[in-house]
C-alpha cells in the first residue's frame, strides 16, 4: 500500500472513533439523567419508574463495548507484559521484537475476535428470530445484546488498522490532527 491509502485509511479510522468518542459521551449523559430521574421519582415523588434501570443497564452494555473499541484504537487494553519485560531485558534489538510481538498480539486478537462474532451472531439471530423482549421496556432484546457484536466488529476494525498502517504514519496523522 502506498501513503495516499494509508493516509486515507488513517482518516477514516478517525472519523469512526471520533463517531464512538462522541456516542459514549453522549449515551453516558443520557445514563447519567435516565439514573437521576429513576432516584428522583423514587426518593421525591414516591413514583415507581421499572424501566429506568433496565435502560440504563442497556445503556452502560452499549457504551462499554464501544469504549473497548475506543480502547483498541488507542492500544490501551489491559495487557500481562510478561513476554514483552523479557524481550526488553534479552533482546538486542528490542523495538523490532517488541514491533514483532504486537503484531502477533493483534493477529490473535482479530482471529478470537472474528471466532467469536461468529458464533455470537449466530446466537444473536436466534435471540431475533424468537422475538423475546425485555421485561420493562418491552424492546427486542437483540438490541441491547447486539452491542457485544457492535463492539467486536469495530474491535476488529482498528485492530487491522493497528496491523497494516505503519506506526510512523499514524503518528504523523495523530500529530497533524491534534494541531
Amino acid at each position: 500500500m502506498n501513503n495516499s491509502l494509508y493516509r486515507s485509511l488513517c482518516f477514516v479510522e478517525s472519523k469512526i472513533v471520533f463517531l464512538e468518542e462522541l456516542f459514549v459521551v453522549a449515551v453516558n449523559y443520557l445514563m447519567i439523567g435516565v439514573i437521576a430521574w429513576q432516584v428522583a421519582c423514587r426518593y421525591i415523588f414516591t413514583i415507581p419508574t421499572p424501566w429506568a434501570e433496565e435502560m440504563a443497564r442497556y445503556i452502560f452494555v452499549w457504551m462499554s463495548f464501544v469504549a473497548c473499541a475506543i480502547a483498541t484504537n488507542k492500544n490501551k487494553h489491559i495487557e500481562i507484559d510478561l513476554i514483552s519485560t523479557i524481550i526488553e531485558k534479552r533482546a538486542v534489538n528490542i523495538q523490532r521484537a517488541l514491533g514483532n510481538l504486537n503484531k502477533i498480539t493483534y493477529i490473535v486478537s482479530i482471529i478470537f475476535l472474528m471466532i467469536m462474532t461468529n458464533i455470537y451472531f449466530q446466537y444473536l439471530m436466534q435471540i431475533f428470530m424468537r422475538g423475546q423482549r425485555s421485561p420493562a421496556l418491552k424492546v427486542l432484546l437483540a438490541v441491547p445484546m447486539s452491542a457485544i457484536f457492535a463492539g467486536a466488529l469495530l474491535m476488529i476494525f482498528h485492530y487491522i488498522c493497528l496491523l497494516i498502517i505503519p506506526e510512523r504514519i499514524r503518528s504523523e496523522y495523530k500529530t497533524e490532527g491534534e494541531e
